[in-house]
């Protein structure tokens, strides 16, 4: 009688093991499904876009390997932008990027720009006359800040993997209701002399990280198209 009771203890707890076991696979295999296109998927914005003006310079494309890990925000931005619009200011066309959930975001790049999904999800890749602008989600350590993560990762990395990495500024400001912190630095790629400019934009989960890289002759005159992409970003519920 007690054996027989062992094994139906023994039965009852190995089909709640599997039980277990299977829903933990469920979720675990739900949470890492992406619903993001493909690297190098063309994607189409909310709508229309009204004419851009920006200095026209030869098509150039960069490749910086540098780390990109994401950062866990401080304050949450609980402002949700409006899907029905089209366009926003500036010539501007408007993505929404829905990858993950928590980190839903709308972003407006230059309506000349041919705008690709990027390797992972949450990322784009917008390719201007200009330069190039992309977005992508980062998450940073539970121990410490997106400002000490860009300080003692980020722009460490940076000045490691690219040659002649030089600051030029790193200021504190603010993107809609986020704080957000601005890296602007030189390099060369190769024989060319090039600027790159980082927004690290907290938020309600991941952070943002908005990156524009240009030839250093160009750099300058494009601060009024990165202004109004900064501008544009808004995490969206």
């Amino acid at each position: 009688m007690n054996f027989r009771l062992s094994n139906s203890r023994l039965f009852i707890l190995a089909a709640g093991i599997v039980a277990v076991v299977t829903f933990s696979l469920y979720n675990f295999m739900d949470s890492i499904t992406s619903n993001s296109p493909e690297a190098g998927t063309k994607i189409s914005p909310v709508g229309a876009a009204s004419t851009v003006s920006n200095p026209a310079t030869e098509s150039i494309g960069v490749n910086n390997n540098s780390s990109n890990s994401s950062a866990k925000p401080n304050v949450q931005d609980t402002t949700s932008s409006a899907s029905s619009t089209a366009t926003v200011n500036n010539g501007l066309n408007l993505f929404e990027n829905r990858d993950k959930q928590e980190n839903y975001y709308s972003i407006g790049f230059p309506a000349e720009a041919t705008v690709l999904h990027g390797d992972k999800a949450g990322s784009y890749v917008a390719n201007i006359k200009d330069g190039v602008i992309a977005s992508r989600l980062q998450d940073i350590p539970d121990d410490t800040n997106v400002q000490l993560y860009i300080l003692t990762h980020d722009e460490p990395q940076l000045r490691l993997s690219l040659k002649d990495y030089a600051q030029v500024s790193f200021k504190q400001l603010a993107v809609g209701q986020n704080r957000a912190w601005n890296l602007v630095y030189t390099w060369k790629n190769g024989t060319s002399d090039m600027e790159s400019a980082r927004t690290y934009i907290e938020g309600p989960d991941e952070a943002m990280l908005i990156a524009f890289t240009a030839p250093t002759q160009v750099f300058a005159n494009s601060e009024p198209v990165m202004t109004a992409v900064r501008e544009s970003f808004r995490w969206i519920g």
